[in-house]
C-alpha cells in the first residue's frame, strides 16, 4: 500500500475522530452542566473502575486483531468466549467497587449500578479488535455512533429527565449497543467461521503475554483511586477530568496511524512510516495549540466552576502530546513484531520479544510515577486541602513521567526502523501553529464574550477555532510541499 493510500485511510479516521471530538464534547457539556462536581467526579471514578472489569478482555482481543490481519479464522471463537469472560469481569468490577465504595465520600450503590457496562464494553472491544485487523476505519464509524447516541440519549435521560449519574450510565450502555450493532454489520462475514477450542487453548497458553501489558492500563488508571483515597476530594477529580476533556484533543492525531498497525502485521514494505510519523506532527501540533489557546473558554464551556483549572489543561496538553508520540512508537514496534507468527515460538521467545519488553519498560516508568505521586500528595495534603493545588501537582507528575518514556522508546525504535525527526517540516508546523493560534488567542482576548448561554457561547467560540485552523492549513499548504502532496493525493483518491 502506498504512502498516499495509507495517509488517505488515516485521514478518514482522523476526520471522523475530529467529528467525535465535537460530539464527545457535547455529551461532556451535558454532564458538566447537569451534574455537580461531586457527581461528575463519581462518574469519572466509575469509568476508572471499569478497567478492572475489562482486565481479561485483551486475552482475546489482542490476538483477534493480529489473527484477523493474517487471515486466521478465529473471529467467532473470539466473540463467543468474550461473552463468557465478561462474567468474570462483572465479578471483578463488583469486588473493587465494594472496597472503593467504602470511602465516606463515594456513593457505593451508584458504583455497583455501573456493572451493566462491563459485558457491553467487553463484546464491543472484541468486535472492534476484529474490525481493526481488516478494516480499521470501521472503529471510527462505530465510535462516532457511540458519540452521537451519547448526545441524543444524554439530552433525554440527563438533561430533560434529570436522571443524573444513573442517566449517564444508561446513556453509555445504549451507546455501546449501537456500536456493537455497527461492528457486527461490518464483521458479519468474519464471524461466520467455526468455534474452535484450539484458539482458546493457545490464547490461554500465552495469556501472560496479553495480561501483562494490560496491567499497565490498570496501573495507569489506578491514579484515580489513589487520588481519591489520599485527597478525599471528588471536586479535585472533577477538575482533573474536565481538564482531560480539553487537553485530550491532541490524541486524535493518533488516528493518522490507525491504519498502519494492521498493515505492519500483514508484512510488506515500511517505506510509508516516515511520512506517517511526520504527518502525526502536522495534525498533533495544531490540535495541541487549540487545547492551549482555548483552555480557559473550553473549561468555561463545560462549566464556569472548572475555569480555574486552565493551567492544568496546559500541562496536560503537553503530556497528551508526548503520550500520542509514545502510543505511535508502541504501534510501530508491536506491528513489526513477528514472534507470534511462528506457532512454535516458546515462552522464552516471547519474553525476548517486544510483546513483553515494551510493557516491562512502561511498568518501570509507571512505578516511578506512583512513587512521586503518592509521596507528593501525602506531603501536600498536610499543608493544604485546596483541590486545584493537588490536581496541578498530579498533572505535573504525569507529564514528567511521559517525557523520559518517549525518549526511551525512540532509542529503541530507531534501531529497528528507519525513522527520524524531519526538522524542517516540523519547525514549519510548530511556528505556523504558534503564529496562527497566537493570533487567535489575541482575538479571543479582545472579542470573545463569555456568556452563560452555551447555545450562544459555543458558536462564537467555534468561529475562533475555525479561523485558527483555516490560517494553519492555508499557510502550511503554501509553504510545505508535503502538505500539498497529501492534499493532492487525497483528492486523487476521492476521485477514484
Amino acid at each position: 500500500m502506498s504512502e498516499v493510500r495509507v495517509g488517505y485511510s488515516g485521514l478518514i479516521s482522523f476526520a471522523t475522530g475530529i467529528m467525535m471530538v465535537f460530539t464527545g464534547l457535547a455529551f461532556t457539556v451535558i454532564l458538566t452542566r447537569n451534574l455537580s462536581p461531586e457527581e461528575f467526579g463519581t462518574w469519572n471514578l466509575i469509568l476508572g473502575l471499569i478497567i478492572y472489569g475489562l482486565i481479561l478482555e485483551p486475552i482475546i482481543s489482542y490476538w483477534s486483531t493480529r489473527e484477523t490481519a493474517r487471515n486466521i479464522q478465529s473471529q467467532k471463537t473470539s466473540v463467543f468466549f468474550g461473552g463468557l469472560f465478561s462474567l468474570i469481569g462483572i465479578v471483578s468490577y463488583i469486588v473493587i467497587s465494594y472496597f472503593v465504595g467504602g470511602q465516606p465520600h463515594v456513593d457505593q450503590n451508584i458504583l455497583f449500578f455501573g456493572v451493566v457496562l462491563i459485558p457491553l464494553m467487553f463484546i464491543n472491544r472484541i468486535l472492534n479488535a476484529i474490525n481493526i485487523g481488516w478494516k480499521p476505519q470501521v472503529t471510527s464509524y462505530a465510535t462516532l455512533g457511540i458519540e452521537i447516541t451519547k448526545v441524543l440519549a444524554g439530552l433525554i435521560l440527563i438533561y430533560f429527565l434529570n436522571f443524573g449519574i444513573v442517566g449517564a450510565i444508561l446513556t453509555l450502555a445504549l451507546a455501546q449497543m449501537v456500536s456493537i450493532f455497527i461492528q457486527i454489520v461490518f464483521a458479519r462475514n468474519k464471524i461466520r467461521n467455526e468455534i474452535k477450542i484450539s484458539f482458546l487453548k493457545r490464547w490461554l497458553k500465552f495469556s501472560w503475554v496479553t495480561i501483562y501489558p494490560t496491567l499497565n492500563s490498570v496501573i495507569a488508571r489506578s491514579d484515580i483511586i489513589i487520588f481519591i483515597i489520599l485527597s478525599e476530594s471528588m471536586v479535585g477529580l472533577a477538575l482533573f477530568s474536565a481538564s482531560i476533556v480539553i487537553s485530550s484533543l491532541t490524541t486524535n492525531s493518533m488516528a493518522i496511524s490507525s491504519t498502519v498497525y494492521p498493515k505492519l502485521l500483514g508484512g510488506g514494505k515500511q517505506n510509508y512510516l516516515q511520512g506517517n510519523f511526520t504527518r502525526l506532527f502536522y495534525f498533533g501540533l495544531p490540535l495541541a495549540a487549540i487545547s492551549i489557546t482555548f483552555a480557559k473558554p473550553g473549561l468555561f464551556t463545560l462549566n464556569p466552576i472548572y475555569e480555574i483549572a486552565f493551567l492544568v489543561v496546559i500541562i496536560l496538553t503537553v503530556r497528551m502530546f508526548f503520550r500520542t508520540i509514545n502510543q505511535t512508537f508502541n504501534t510501530y514496534l508491536l506491528g513489526i513484531e513477528t514472534v507470534d507468527k511462528n506457532t512454535d515460538s516458546s515462552t522464552k521467545d516471547f519474553i525476548k520479544s517486544d510483546l513483553f519488553r515494551l510493557p516491562s519498560i512502561r511498568l518501570i516508568h509507571q512505578i516511578a510515577y506512583y512513587v512521586f505521586l503518592i509521596g507528593g500528595l501525602l506531603i501536600l495534603k498536610q499543608q493544604t486541602n485546596e483541590p486545584i493545588i493537588l490536581v496541578t501537582y498530579w498533572a505535573i507528575v504525569s507529564l514528567i513521567n511521559d517525557i523520559p518514556y518517549a525518549i526511551h522508546l525512540y532509542l529503541i525504535i530507531r534501531k529497528k526502523i528507519t525513522l527520524r525527526f524531519e526538522f524542517n517540516p516540523l519547525i514549519k508546523y510548530f511556528l505556523t501553529s504558534l503564529g496562527a493560534f497566537g493570533f487567535v488567542y489575541f482575538l479571543t482576548e479582545e472579542f470573545l464574550v463569555y456568556t452563560e448561554n452555551i447555545f450562544v457561547f459555543i458558536p462564537n467560540l467555534g468561529l475562533f477555532v475555525i479561523i485558527g485552523i483555516g490560517i494553519y492549513v492555508g499557510i502550511t499548504y503554501i509553504i510545505d510541499l508535503k502538505t500539498r502532496e497529501l492534499v493532492k493525493g487525497v483528492l486523487s483518491e476521492i476521485k477514484k
